[in-house]
Parts: structure tokens; sequence; C-alpha cells
């Protein structure tokens, strides 16, 4: 049976057979023929197979589709099928699995995943990384030069990811998203050439960059629109959505708690980088108090219980610990984190200048007795004996300092 007939077979299983058919198409004809008892669509009473008007279609298309994918051969391909009676479905079904083909052909020019072994670890190279990148962008833009829309799903999570925001500051977004990225991967691939001295420039060119990419955005944006854009895609909401992870909260609350997040880390010297003085720690101590207040109040005792949990699973024998000690309160659970969170504070205070070792040493010794003191006070001995041997409390020692362990929130 000729190309026509496989033309027929599409229209007949519109949902789950018309990107098989459709490929079937471009290979080696293969005689197919419907079953009687199948239902037959309006599109496939136009379209059947003796229908002279399809086995025309057949003949121009085999030659439009043999051609370069560009937006002037799909808008073409597409005609043909209309005018052979396809449904508008059908069509776009049709036209997204020619790109998507065309698409995964080159991609897997570049990598081909189905040639790695699986017991091997093989990664695409930076430089495959990057063209599949580009293959991504030309497949978006060959597209829409088409007109024809992304697939449902990936309209879903774009409509997720910018929320009802312009067609066209989306697209403008995504652009910005992707230089950005592009340019983060270079900086990457140098630094990993520069050997340890790269290594130590990446953070702060990275930070320049980060900035960079804000002002871009914000320049794009209406305010009100870059509060809708921050809530979906900024590293504030990111670090909301982690430690909400099993929390049941509102839209509103989500809200509630952004702001609240972005106004901690306006607050907090230790997001800005760089060296922080035992007076701006301070202040950044009293803007933790203020933002978990400000949760505590909204979540209540249990949500935020579970918050503070949450908060903390950067350090899993955290999580355990008070997991398996449901006797520990959350109030308790609240005062250590913000003792854990005091240590920075305590081993600065105990290294200032001009100290001898024997002086440091000193001083670290009753800071960590300080601070183990305060955890008996809070937790009781045998509790806190065992916070401190699972490094839930991680104590400076006489002989250096110890950072803390638990992921604290807001940030560490």
């Amino acid at each position: 049976m000729n190309r026509s007939a496989l033309f027929a077979l599409l229209a007949l299983s519109v949902a789950a057979n018309a990107t098989l058919g459709f490929l079937a198409l471009r290979r080696t004809p293969v005689a197919v023929s419907a079953p009687a008892s199948a239902s037959v669509t309006p599109a496939a009473a136009k379209a059947s197979p003796g229908s002279p008007g399809l086995a025309a279609a057949a003949v121009k298309l085999s030659e439009k589709i043999a051609a370069p994918r560009t937006g002037a051969n799909l808008r073409e391909i597409a005609a043909e099928l209309r005018a052979a009676g396809f449904s508008d479905q059908l069509v776009k079904t049709i036209m997204q699995s020619l790109v998507n083909e065309e698409l995964m052909r080159r991609q897997q020019a570049i990598f081909d995943w189905s040639a790695v072994p699986y017991w091997k670890n093989v990664r695409p190279t930076p430089e495959q990384q990057r063209a599949m990148r580009e293959l991504q962008k030309e497949r978006r833009a060959l597209l829409a030069e088409a007109g024809l829309p992304v697939s449902p799903m990936e309209d879903a999570f774009r409509r997720r990811q910018f929320g009802g925001l312009p067609e066209a500051k989306i697209s403008a977004l995504e652009k910005i998203q992707q230089d950005y990225n592009d340019l983060r991967q270079e900086m990457f691939e140098q630094s990993q050439r520069g050997g340890a001295a790269g290594a130590r420039d990446i953070a702060a060119q990275q930070k320049l960059l980060q900035e960079e990419q804000e002002r871009d955005i914000a320049a794009l944006l209406t305010p009100e629109e870059k509060i809708e854009y921050e809530l979906r895609n900024s590293n504030a909401a990111n670090q909301v959505r982690s430690h909400l992870n099993g929390v049941d909260v509102s839209e509103q609350e989500f809200r509630t708690l952004f702001a609240a997040e972005k106004a901690y880390e306006a607050a907090n010297p230790r997001s800005i980088g760089g060296p922080v003085s035992p007076a701006q720690m301070q202040a950044g101590l009293a803007a933790w108090d203020d933002y978990q207040k400000a949760t505590q109040n909204l979540l209540g005792p249990d949500r935020y219980r579970e918050y503070l949990l949450n908060s903390q699973m950067n350090n899993p024998s955290a999580r355990s610990f008070f997991a398996e000690r449901p006797g520990i309160t959350t109030s308790q659970m609240q005062d250590i984190a913000r003792l854990t969170r005091s240590i920075p504070l305590e081993i600065q205070q105990a290294s200032v200048p001009g100290l001898s070792n024997d002086e440091r040493r000193a001083q670290m010794a009753a800071a960590a007795e300080r601070l183990r003191a305060r955890a008996v006070q809070i937790l009781g001995a045998q509790y806190a004996q065992e916070a401190e041997n699972a490094r839930v409390l991680s104590l400076p020692r006489a002989g250096g300092a110890s950072m803390p362990a638990v992921r604290l929130p807001g940030g560490g």
C-alpha cells in the first residue's frame, strides 16, 4: 500500500498513534489496513485511502518532508495537511513530531546516551552541553517561526515559572536566563582550566554575574511583575520552598513567608559576603529572631516544628536527632538552632588579634564551655551530650574552630 494509506491510518488514530503513524510515513512504506470495526472520524471520512486529495497531498508532502526544516517549510506542510482534511489538533501533533524528531536526531549526533554502557558514568563534555543548549534554542525559534505552540506540558511549566506575564516578556526572560547560564558555564570551564586560583575567583565572579542578571531583569519588568517573577524563580523563594517541604501552606502564606525571607536576607550581613564584624553578626542574630517570630506566628506550633526540621535538611543527622526525640519541644529546637547560629560569633570573639596561641586556646575553650552550658540549659545534660555526639551542635575546639553542622532557617 502506498503513502496515502499511511495518512489514513493517522486520521484513524488521532490520540495514541498520530505521531507513530506520521513517523512511519517518513520511512519505508508498510502495508496497513484499518480494522473494519474502527470508528471513523470526520477527518478520516474526508481523507480516506482512495481520496484523490489525499494522494495528491502525499506526493507534495514527500518532497516537503525531505526538505530542511525551516519555518516556511513547516507552514507549507501544515497547509497541505489541513487541505487534505486533517484536524487542527492532528496537524499540530504531526508538526511538533517533525520538529522534535529532527531535534532528537541532531542531539543524538552531538551526544548519544544510548551508546553509553550502563555501567559507565559518561557525561556530555562542556562543548557538547553548549551545543545541546543551542539546539534547544533553535527548536524554540523554529516552533515560533512556524507559528506552532509548544507542547501543553512545556506551556504549563512556562506558566508556572513565569505566571501571567505577557508572552513577549516571557521570551525575553528566557533569553536572559539562557545567556547568563551560558556565561556561567563558560566561567566554570575557565575556572577549571585555571586550577586552584581559578576556583577561588569563581565565587566573586558568579556574584557579579548574578547582580548583572538581576539588573537586566529589573529593567525588563515592572515592580509588580518583578515580585511575581521572584516568587517563582528567586533564591529566596527556593529557600522558602525547601523549608516548606511537606508543610501545607496557602499561596498567601507562601507570599508572606517569602516577604519575611527577603526582609531577613536584606538585614543579614552574612548574605552580602566578605568579612563580617561581631556587631554585624549580632545584628544578623536579631534579624533571625524577628524572622523566626514572624514565621512561627504564621505557621503555628506544629507546622513551624516541621519548618525547623526542613531548614536543617542539609544535615540529615540533625533532622534525625530531633525526629527521634519528640519530647524535645519546638521552643527547645529553636533555641538550639539559635545557639548553633551564635557559634561563629563566639569563635570570632575568642580569636581577637594580638593573642598568643595559649591565650587563643584558652579563649576558645572558654567559649566552648559557655556554649555547652547553654546547650545543657536548653536540652538537659543527656540530650545536650547526645546532640554534641551527633554533631547537631558542633562546638569550637581548643586547637581551632569548628563551624556549625546545622543548616539554619534563612541560610547558614
